[in-house]
């Protein structure tokens, strides 16, 4: 019996589906679901990078790609892993740069986002030789690059591609995933005047590392910093500097050493959201020794996500939330702790969940009154700053009741 429900209809619903193996079952279950399933599964591929004699996906799509089916491929992500208790071989960290390479150039130009992260940190020239041949694997047409651990601000060929292959770049992201601290003496990139025409979100650990070269206005609707924003007094400065690109900016993501959130929020008008992490061994609660009196700069902010080392807070957070961000709608704390409380705090309150994994759960709060959802984010692990805060996150559990909520919110005593 035929297919009555038209392809069109069939396409929207199989793009709901994450399931890889899912995919897979309906690609080969008729010839015309193939048709409808194989773009949407290569329409967004992520790879791990393994050492040759261990399983990698990356290898195995390397050897098995073919022509057709990398002219589907739009969005390529590679994590170059290293399992815990193995090193890597000298000779293989030599050589993956070059499969990389192979594999792009197989995908050119048809890619248009490509992100590329490095955990084991053993080469941080991999952009360099991607963007050092004469004809860069990377195609022209890319709107959006992330290179985490892969370049530096002293890469003049990262440099050049960008100033002159960049000019469809809507999203540039340089930052390490997770809280970023800014390494001594780091330079600004050699950009072209003109680079970067189309820069919509921006990662990078300061303004100045990117514009400090640029001419004319950049629109950013997205900008996370690095640590430099909360340990350098001279941030606001920066951000003072560069003001003229920063008008539309409604999201803003930092890392931070010291609570001076107030100056930094301040500049940016039209924000609605802010994610802050506070650093060293400190608790979420740290956000509340900011007590600038421009409360006005708070007034637009409709989301709030704090995270900190510990993941901690106390019963008076979320109450001093609500009430320094007046326009608040929502608020996300993470659901379990980083680490133990210390034995002289009685004070403060651990949000555990015993069923589900904490590790990608956040309370979200709507007011200070009614008891929180569970929500996860549907997305990568450090890209929730850039990700839509209502539509790209699931609601694990909708209301927390009000006794197990008490019986979660434990107080921790030595």
């Amino acid at each position: 019996m035929g297919l009555t429900v038209p392809v069109e209809l069939l396409s929207m619903i199989f793009k709901f589906v994450s399931n890889t193996s899912t995919l897979l079952s309906l690609l080969l279950s008729s010839r015309t679901l193939h048709s409808i399933a194989e773009p949407i599964l290569y329409d967004d591929v992520v790879l791990r990078l393994l050492q040759p004699i261990l399983d990698s996906s990356f290898h195995r799509f390397l050897k098995q790609i073919d022509r057709h089916r990398a002219a589907l491929v739009r969005h390529l992500t590679i994590d170059i892993e290293m399992p815990t208790g193995t090193e890597a071989h000298a000779d293989w960290v030599m050589s993956y740069p070059a499969d990389i390479e192979s594999l792009l150039l197989k995908l050119t130009p048809k890619l248009r986002s490509f992100t590329l992260t490095d955990t084991i940190q053993k080469n941080t020239q991999i952009m360099h030789r991607l963007c050092a041949s004469s004809k860069s694997p990377l195609p022209s047409t890319l709107s959006k690059l992330q290179v985490c651990r892969c370049t530096s601000a002293t890469d003049i060929q990262f440099a050049l591609f960008l100033s002159h292959h960049g000019n469809f770049i809507e999203h540039l992201d340089m930052l390490p995933r997770g809280p970023s601290v800014l390494p001594p003496g780091h330079p600004a990139l050699r950009l072209s005047k003109q680079a970067l025409p189309s820069l919509r979100i921006l990662g990078a650990y300061t303004l100045s590392e990117v514009f400090c070269h640029l001419d004319g206005v950049r629109n950013l609707t997205h900008l996370k910093l690095g640590s430099q924003a909360g340990m350098d007094p001279g941030a606001a400065v920066d951000m003072c500097t560069y003001a003229r690109h920063l008008v539309n900016v409604k999201t803003f993501a930092c890392t931070l050493e010291y609570p001076v959130v107030s100056p930094l929020v301040a500049m940016l008008t039209g924000l609605e959201r802010l994610d802050v992490h506070i650093t060293g061994r400190r608790d979420i609660d740290f956000l509340m020794v900011d007590r600038d009196a421009n409360k006005g700069a708070f007034q637009n902010v409709k989301m709030l996500r704090v995270s900190s080392y510990t993941n901690l807070h106390s019963d008076d957070f979320v109450p001093w939330a609500f009430i320094r961000f007046p326009g608040l709608q929502s608020l996300e704390v993470p659901c379990a702790p980083h680490a133990a409380p210390r034995a002289s705090d009685r004070r403060r309150s651990v949000f555990r969940n015993p069923i589900l994994e904490p590790g990608d759960l956040f309370y979200r709060f709507r007011n200070a009154v009614d008891t929180p959802s569970l929500v996860r984010w549907e997305c990568r692990a450090g890209d929730e700053w850039f990700c839509d805060w209502e539509k790209d996150v699931t609601v694990v559990v909708k209301s927390v009741g009000r006794g197990e909520y008490n019986d979660r919110l434990k107080v921790e005593r030595s």
